[in-house]
């Protein structure tokens, strides 16, 4: 009864228009720490709409970085090399392309299947690496919209629709971006940052999200 209860309840937020807004300074959510972040050889995709303020500061989307370990891995905006970029830690293998384009929605998407890595703007890819699955193993909190709470790198903007699935590459080449708000398909370890009104997980893991400084819900919206 709880499983049925927690796939209705996961389905029903999914339709639900919102984001999460940071301040890029001190306002950021955290997920403790649990192996549904953490892939070991499997394939993943981790995906969110994302909306920067600015392109002036460094802004972290979602991590697992916890001190510069060989398991870590985080989607990040790069201010020094105007890159997005996804980073697996100790690997050092990284997947970057130029962005630019503030106060714009962009979705953004890496997949790995195997041990092949790629990166998508808006539903087209912008890159490939061989990505060693060894370091993906961590046991480290989630943060999203910080780097860390003691680094910074905090997200200025909006983060809409973020979904985490284990097990599956989603995106493997080009594909149509989703016109309508994500849903928790199989293998969703976390659906965040949809709802104008609260932070809460779809997945049916409905994990806790703590959320800290101004981090908020907003009625911003990447859907019409």
């Amino acid at each position: 009864m709880f499983a049925a209860r927690a796939a209705f309840m996961a389905q029903s937020a999914s339709f639900v228009k919102g984001s999460a807004a940071f301040n890029g300074a001190g306002a950021y959510l955290s997920i403790a720490a649990n192996s549904a972040f953490s892939y070991g050889t499997s394939d993943f995709t981790v995906e969110a709409w994302v909306r920067l303020n600015n392109t002036s500061q460094t802004s972290t989307i979602v991590t697992t970085y916890f001190g510069g370990g060989a398991s870590e891995w985080e989607l990040q905006y790069r201010q020094d090399s105007g890159n997005m970029f996804v980073w697996g830690h100790g690997d050092n293998q990284i997947v970057n392309r130029a962005y630019s384009t503030a106060n714009t929605w962009l979705h953004v998407a890496f997949s790995r299947q195997s041990t092949a890595m790629k990166m998508f703007f808006n539903g087209t890819q912008q890159g490939s690496t061989v990505f060693n699955s060894q370091w993906l193993t961590n046991t480290n909190p989630l943060y999203i919209g910080a780097l860390t709470p003691a680094i910074g790198q905090y997200f200025n903007g909006y983060i809409s629709n973020l979904r985490i699935v284990k097990g599956t590459a989603v995106y493997t080449s080009n594909f149509s971006v989703p016109t309508t708000p994500l849903t928790a398909i199989s293998g969703t370890s976390l659906l965040t940052c949809q709802s104008p009104t609260t932070i809460t997980d779809a997945s049916t893991n409905a994990f806790t999200i703590t959320a800290f400084g101004d981090a908020a819900a907003s009625s911003l919206s990447p859907f019409a």
